[in-house]
C-alpha cells in the first residue's frame, strides 16, 4: 500500500473513531449530523489518494462513489445547525430528499465512466 494512501485511510479511522466517540459518550441527538458530516468529510478526504488509473481500474466503484461526497456537506452542515438552534427534534421533514443531489451526481459519474470504458 502506498505510504500516503495508507495515511489518508488513518484519517477516515479518525473520523470514524469521532463518530464512535459521540454515539457511545456525547450520546445526544443535535450531534448525530456533526459526527456525520465529519465522518463523510474523512472518507472523502481518505479516499483522494486512491484516485489514481492503477486504483480506479482495480476499484471502479470507488470513484463514483466517492467523488460526489460534497455534496453531502451542505445538508449535514444545515441539518446540524438546525438541531442547535432547537429544543425539540429539529429532523428535516423530508431528510432523504436533501441526499437527491448525491445520489443524482453518484448516477452521472457511474453513467459516465462506464461510457468511458
Amino acid at each position: 500500500m502506498h505510504v500516503l494512501t495508507m495515511i489518508a485511510a488513518l484519517g477516515a479511522a479518525q473520523g470514524f473513531l469521532v463518530l464512535l466517540l459521540m454515539a457511545t459518550r456525547l450520546r445526544h441527538r443535535k450531534y448525530i449530523p456533526l459526527a456525520a458530516l465529519l465522518l463523510v468529510f474523512s472518507i472523502r478526504l481518505a479516499t483522494i489518494p486512491t484516485w489514481n488509473p492503477a486504483t480506479l481500474m482495480a476499484y471502479p466503484i470507488v470513484y463514483p462513489l466517492t467523488a460526489p461526497l460534497p455534496f453531502l456537506f451542505g445538508p449535514l452542515l444545515w441539518w446540524y445547525a438546525r438541531e442547535l438552534g432547537s429544543d425539540a427534534s429539529a429532523r428535516p421533514r423530508f431528510l432523504p430528499a436533501h441526499f437527491l443531489p448525491y445520489l443524482a451526481e453518484v448516477i452521472a459519474v457511474t453513467f459516465t465512466l462506464i461510457r468511458m470504458s
